[in-house]
């Protein structure tokens, strides 16, 4: 996954290979017997590639899933209340305090990935190779855009229906979709439908990005008919 997910990410940025730090085994060994299991092959995979710096990628908004920190949380004891969570997930990333969690599912393979700060945990991606796609798409397809927006809703709408409106628009759906965000493209314009990120309290987001000024109006009054989606910004 990481052969692919990396000519995916250097397609927007040729340097990144350049930038990025592997962690060492040793290390990668050490975090194995402080959680008593060994890791799974998608996280050992990361590290590798990506245990001591992983270049700004911010899989967890202004935190970190540098190796050392992920030991460092792990040296300390289990806050109280906190053991039923880490019996059916492990940390992988650590956000500011209040301490925001990225986590991995235990008894999955691959693992999916939840986040947020205990007990509010929300569904994040249905595996980390998913989670890499999703945060460069979002970065770098939709990033890079001239005009964006963004639609957000206090419902949860199904995922059917956000991918029967694509579908309806024409956009191209991408692999690495899943149940929690998909991912779509047309022409020059990009869009990220599904959760927001735990700090949020809607239920739903369409992220947009596109060169076409025009378009994105067209697409917020068509996300405003199909599901009352409001835009919350829009530049």
């Amino acid at each position: 996954m990481i052969t692919d997910w990396l000519t995916y990410i250097t397609r927007f940025d040729p340097a990144f290979r350049e930038h990025i730090k592997g962690a060492s085994s040793s290390r990668i060994l050490h975090l194995e017997r402080l959680l008593g299991f060994e890791l799974p092959g998608e996280y050992k995979d990361f590290l590798n590639l990506l245990g001591d710096d992983s270049y700004n990628l911010d899989l967890i908004y202004n935190g970190t899933t540098n190796l050392e920190d992920i030991i460092d949380f792990y040296e300390q004891p289990i806050e109280p209340g906190d053991e039923e969570l880490f019996s059916e997930y492990f940390v992988i990333g650590l956000g500011p305090p209040p301490t925001e969690m990225l986590l991995i599912a235990k008894n999955e393979n691959p693992g999916s990935i939840t986040l947020g700060e205990p007990p509010g945990i929300i569904s994040h991606a249905s595996s980390l190779e998913n989670l890499l796609y999703h945060k460069v798409f979002t970065r770098f397809e939709i990033g890079s855009k001239k005009f964006r927006s963004a639609s957000i809703s206090q419902e949860s709408i199904k995922q059917e229906m956000l991918i029967n409106w694509a579908s309806s628009e024409n956009f191209y759906i991408e692999e690495f979709s899943d149940k929690m965000n998909i991912c779509v493209t047309k022409n020059n314009t990009a869009a990220l439908l599904g959760t927001p990120p735990s700090q949020s309290t809607h239920k739903t987001w369409v992220l947009i990005g596109s060169d076409d000024r025009d378009y994105v109006k067209y697409l917020e009054k068509s996300l405003e008919k199909s599901f009352k989606l409001r835009m919350d910004q829009s530049c």
